[in-house]
């Protein structure tokens, strides 16, 4: 596997610090320039393309180059604008100039992402094609609110749990690297925080720019199961983290279902939803909600991934001590 870094930087240095990474060695690295990686000859076997160029200059064209691989820009600090110029066109955003000591994050984020039980051809399609859905009704009203300078943050968080696109996309970039916060969020109060209001209307701007609408059948499925995720939580007694954790879980799954559903071998691939949100949730560094997703489930054992399988069920469960639970849920 192929780590493509396309950078400023030395690549003797970098090919010296790689040697220490002895986990990594299956992996080959290769420093290029961006002239290089356009006309990179084995694209082929490229897995991870990391940009590291002032400016984030040759951003989009490189991204175009490698649309089924794990891609990765690095933005100087508090550069904010050129970040969200990319952000769709990139999975994870580190700081510019990348330093050694992140790359074994990074690899660990590819290699956890292909392990997962998703078929190599629909991983490559979502890696292509991970433009979320956005939802007009609650994208204009959150457009008219944070351009009020009265608006405060209880007010945006209020109307923003409304809207699937943005939830999710506002949590990713409060989680990446980025920001420089050391521990992952599934709070969306804490979220906002990280980024202030300013931030997160000028994210609210590239997001509205997407072409893909969700549906309003799409839109209240993901955030019915998103509810129902979170209430089970509740109703299992889970600490506050976890039932924050849960809600996001089922957003990560709604999503994951609308995707696939516009995957071109849908419905066959709707099982693999559960898959698809973690590596969604990978991606977006969310490591603990990704396991939420693969644990396995134990009925007798109050836990997120119990609160997430309730939630799914369509029917009654069989299991007599969760069904006056089933029967609360929205």
């Amino acid at each position: 596997m192929q780590v493509l870094f396309v950078s400023e930087q030395s690549g003797e240095s970098w090919a010296e610090a790689w040697w220490s990474f002895s986990r990594f060695q299956h992996w080959h690295l290769c420093v290029v320039s961006i002239e290089e990686a356009l006309n990179w000859p084995e694209k082929h076997r490229v897995t991870l393309l990391i940009v590291d160029l002032a400016e984030c200059r040759g951003a989009h064209e490189l991204s175009a180059c490698y649309p089924s691989v794990v891609r990765v820009l690095t933005v100087p600090d508090c550069r904010d604008e050129l970040l969200l110029a990319q952000f769709p066109d990139f999975h994870l955003f580190c700081l510019y100039p990348l330093v050694v000591n992140q790359l074994p994050a990074l690899l660990e984020i590819v290699e956890d992402v292909r392990a997962l039980p998703v078929p190599a051809e629909l991983r490559q399609q979502l890696l292509a094609h991970l433009q979320i859905p956005v939802f007009p009704p609650v994208l204009q009203q959150l457009h008219a609110l944070l351009a009020d300078p009265d608006a405060t943050m209880p007010d945006v968080e209020k109307l923003l749990a409304q809207d699937v696109a943005l939830c999710a996309q506002v949590l990713r970039l409060a989680n990446s690297a980025y920001m420089g916060f050391n521990l992952e969020t599934a709070s969306l109060e804490q979220a906002l925080n990280r980024l202030g209001l300013n931030l997160v209307y000028a994210l609210l701007l590239v997001v509205e720019s997407q072409q893909q609408q969700f549906s309003d059948a799409e839109h209240a499925a993901t955030m019915r199961l998103a509810s129902r995720c979170q209430t089970a939580a509740q109703l299992l007694a889970l600490p506050t983290a976890d039932v924050e954790r849960c809600f996001v879980v089922g957003l990560l799954l709604g999503l994951s279902i609308s995707l696939l559903q516009r995957s071109p071998t849908a419905p066959a691939d709707l099982h693999h939803r559960h898959a698809v949100a973690a590596m969604l949730a990978k991606l977006w560094r969310f490591g603990a909600l990704a396991q939420v997703l693969l644990d396995p489930v134990d009925d007798k054992q109050p836990s997120a991934a119990l609160a997430i399988w309730l939630a799914e069920q369509p029917a009654v469960p069989e299991q007599p001590a969760l069904v006056a639970l089933w029967q609360q849920l929205p």
